[in-house]
């Protein structure tokens, strides 16, 4: 026996008692043809609880139980833990609070319809399921075949499964198809004794039945989705058209037309006077066909104003109707206190729940990027306000703020970007590419010359727009930056070079010195010169990186060079250096050009030697002196640095030095006289007599061979 029929035995038997007594289930005084629908607050999650009264108690049915907190965790291979599936913001106990609170129980909810297997919809359907036993349960055969789109899976399956595995566990009707033919209880029987017997097999149901004063018909029902795959689970979402007392509300789930649903609906269910809007709001759903053809005095979203909801589609259907369109949404409610939305559909007229001051203008990231909503309707507003996140808007009797236009207020013009904010404290591009100057407040900076405004200078012409770029005004040139027209001060770059531009912004030229480093910027455009340049007769190097005159030892291009650290009478601070330079107690030698030799160099006549590298004996460029070992021939070097030739006498010893230099060993003539120098002794001069070669030798005090 189930549940109802147990409940019509126990009222057989209670008589009298019974009769009348005011219980939670009982709808006290509630009038025959009462009819109410709740649309919870929340964010993108539908749940949906009907009320109704039946034989004079009250009776529930709810359509989609919202998200829950419940999701795979990937231990099972049958769900994944898949990208983007939703963790975190159910609303179950907002659904529960709400049907208790209104008097639902295990006896009084009839039923239960899962619109598609996504869990912003039916995630938290087991857990109602479990809690209010439902005599039936709608929800339409799922398994990911259905969805050719593996990134739209998510947790689908789970969610399904889930939603079955409840309907078996509570013994209630599982009603996964339709016909107008079927039963509305179908597998409910009887057996021998006359028990009721609840086939718990997957039924066949019959897509109209009532829930008290409330006629229901389930639309969008068609499974060809089980043998051609969607896209998406949204494409074979159920819609149900709710009637009562002349009324008629539909409930549109995520019904989308990438199928053309939408456009067959519009056909079928006709004119409504309440439209939950389909799939939260977003573009793919609500088509102007659609919308046109229901032509709904109230609409509900489930989702927040913002960006993307409602779409472009619906918000342009709205701005045609107002104000005759009442458009509700849900992060609205919610923020106004408001834990659902009720449309009541009792009387003659239907009403809600909506305050009347609930404002939400809100933004969007397209066009029209801010939107007036007040009490629900699209209000025109005149003149400036403030959007929710401080940003002013102008209003031209209009729902939408102004956008890429002038707008004249206040005495003044202000202009609006295409965003509809209002360009203030500096310059703005208009439409046809030129620029202009607001004030603080937005209003035009009128005029021409020089304006200062916030500390920063700027220069309109004759039509009151910001000049860019070089400009010459009274005989100096400016600067004027060409993103912002405000005139540079100090050291700019404009195209590939840098340009230093005076605190009152004229541009400088020639010689400048800028905290301490020397700059030279050219005479006649101003650009600051790097590399080597000719100044005044003089030659200067500028680091290529910085502009800064080089001073002192420089390296350009793998040669050294050595520039003047201080001005004297052999040249300016920073001009290259030339010939003979003392540095550290130690000679260098510098070409014509500057740059530091090294090697042998004949300089007046005579030769030195310059370290080619640095070495213990000296650093790279600096003069030798005394003996030189040069590729394995042996020269000396005077104190001087000039190379010595002819006879040389060295710690008491004499050598012989060619005219290259080099000196020389074993016998040696000089001037028609011989002379031994003795390889021995590094090719000092022998005297007396000396083995050579074997022979005994004599040789002179002088050094000269005697024979």
């Amino acid at each position: 026996m189930n549940k109802r029929a147990f409940l019509f035995l126990g009222a057989l038997l209670c008589g009298a008692v019974a009769f009348g007594a005011p219980t939670a289930a009982r709808a006290e005084a509630l009038p025959s043809n009462y009819a109410k629908i709740y649309v919870v607050s929340g964010a993108d999650t539908d749940a949906i609880v009907l009320e109704s009264v039946r034989d004079g108690q009250k009776v529930f049915g709810v359509v989609d139980a919202g998200e829950d907190d419940d999701a795979p965790d990937g231990s099972d291979p049958r769900y994944p833990a898949r990208p983007g599936i939703t963790r975190g913001s159910g609303i179950t106990d907002r659904v529960f609070a709400l049907l208790d609170g209104l008097g639902a129980t295990a006896d009084n909810v009839e039923f239960f319809i899962g619109t598609h297997p996504h869990s912003d919809h039916i995630g938290g359907a087991d857990e109602l399921i479990e809690r209010y036993r439902p005599e039936r349960v709608y929800l339409m055969p799922y398994n990911d075949d259905c969805v050719s789109t593996p990134s739209r899976l998510w947790d689908n399956l789970y969610v399904y499964d889930q939603a079955v595995a409840a309907v078996e566990s509570c013994g209630a009707v599982l009603v996964q198809s339709f016909d107008p033919a079927a039963p509305v209880n179908p597998g409910v029987t009887t057996d021998g004794d006359g028990n009721v017997v609840v086939d718990p097999s997957p039924q066949v149901g019959n897509p109209r039945f009532s829930l008290g004063a409330m006629e229901l018909e389930v639309v969008n029902y068609d499974q060809d989705y089980l043998s051609q795959p969607k896209w998406d689970a949204n494409e074979f979402s159920l819609g149900v058209v709710v009637s009562a007392n002349g009324h008629r509300a539909f409930l549109a789930g995520d019904i989308d037309n990438v199928d053309g649903d939408e456009d067959r609906l519009a056909r079928q269910v006709g004119n409504v006077d309440v439209m939950k809007v389909a799939h939260h709001g977003w573009a793919k759903s609500n088509t102007s066909a659609l919308m046109e053809a229901l032509d709904p005095d109230m609409c509900v979203m489930t989702a927040p104003m913002r960006t993307v909801t409602p779409s472009d589609a619906l918000l342009s259907w709205l701005a045609g109707r107002r104000p005759l369109v009442q458009f509700m949404d849900t992060g609205t409610a919610r923020r106004a206190g408001l834990d659902s939305i009720i449309i009541d559909l009792t009387g003659a007229v239907i009403t809600n729940n909506w305050p009347e001051d609930a404002d939400a203008t809100y933004v969007r990231n397209e066009s029209p990027h801010c939107v007036s909503i007040v009490g629900g309707h699209l209000k025109p507003l005149v003149g400036w306000h403030t959007d929710p996140a401080g940003n002013r808007r102008y209003f031209d009797d209009s729902c939408f703020a102004a956008e890429s236009r002038w707008v004249s207020a206040d005495g003044g013009r202000y202009w609006v970007d295409a965003e509809g904010l209002v360009a203030s404290g500096g310059t703005a591009k208009m439409d046809d590419g030129s620029m202009r100057l607001f004030d603080a407040g937005g209003k035009l900076v009128e005029g021409s010359g020089w304006k200062l405004l916030s500390g920063r200078y700027y220069l309109l012409d004759r039509d009151s727009r910001v000049l860019i770029g070089w400009q010459r005004v009274g005989g100096d040139t400016y600067y004027l930056d060409p993103q912002t027209g405000v005139m540079a001060t100090g050291w700019t770059k404009a195209g590939d070079d840098w340009y230093w531009l005076r605190p009152n912004g004229a541009r400088g030229s020639g010689w400048l010195n800028d905290r301490g480093a020397w700059y030279f910027l050219d005479r006649s455009s101003g650009a600051m010169q790097v590399g080597w340049l000719n100044v005044d007769g003089s030659r200067y190097f500028f680091d290529r990186g910085t502009g800064v005159m080089a001073t002192g030892w420089t390296k350009v291009d793998g040669t050294w060079y050595w520039l003047r650290p201080t001005g004297s009478s052999w040249g300016p601070q920073g001009s290259v250096g030339t010939g003979w330079l003392q540095d550290g107690g130690r000679w260098y030698y510098l070409s014509g050009s500057g740059a530091m030799t090294t090697g042998w160099q004949r300089v007046g006549g005579a030769w030195y030697w310059l370290r080619p590298t640095s070495s213990p004996y000296g650093p790279e460029g600096s003069m030798g002196t005394g003996w030189l070992d040069d590729g394995g021939t042996w020269y000396h070097l005077s104190g001087s640095g000039a190379m010595d030739t002819g006879w040389l006498k060295k710690g008491g010893s004499w050598y012989w030095l060619a005219s290259s230099g080099a000196m020389q060993v074993g016998w040696q003539r000089v001037g028609g006289t011989w002379y031994y120098l003795d390889p021995k002794t590094g090719g000092a001069m022998v005297t007396g007599t000396v083995v050579i070669d074997g022979r005994q030798e004599r040789f002179s005090s002088s050094g000269a061979w005697l024979g």
